[in-house]
């Protein structure tokens, strides 16, 4: 069997973000190892069976300077630590944090808006 991609999933928002993530890990698993690294939001306990790893980080949903920099600086070790072939980050703020850590060092990285900016606009 040829070596897994390792890929780092980055998760603010639950919601459909958590939906999405349900449905990729289940039909993943056997090319890609997923490790997610979510909010204080998500389910722990259902996403520890469908991921390979699961960090919970926690992230206020709203811009909060001193907690977000924290989650910054934790996140870096964790992509240096875990060497991921892939950072994909889904939504918003989880994009910004992930694109910022991810600064300078040398795997892809993904981002993923969800599409909630367009259903705003849309007014859906």
């Amino acid at each position: 069997m040829d070596k897994k991609i390792r890929v780092l999933h980055v998760a603010e928002a639950a919601g459909g973000v958590e939906r999405y993530l349900e449905a990729l890990f289940k039909y993943s698993r056997n090319k890609v190892e997923n490790i997610l690294v979510c909010s204080q939001n998500y389910d722990y306990d259902k996403f520890k069976i469908l991921a390979d790893r699961v960090i919970v980080l926690k992230m206020a949903h709203d811009i909060e300077f001193s907690s977000d920099i924290k989650v910054e600086r934790r996140l870096r070790r964790i992509i240096k630590q875990l060497k991921p072939d892939i950072v994909y980050a889904h939504s918003s703020k989880a994009g910004a944090f992930a694109r910022i850590a991810d600064l300078g060092l040398k795997n892809k990285v993904i981002y993923n808006p969800h599409a909630g900016p367009l259903m705003r606009l849309l007014k859906v």
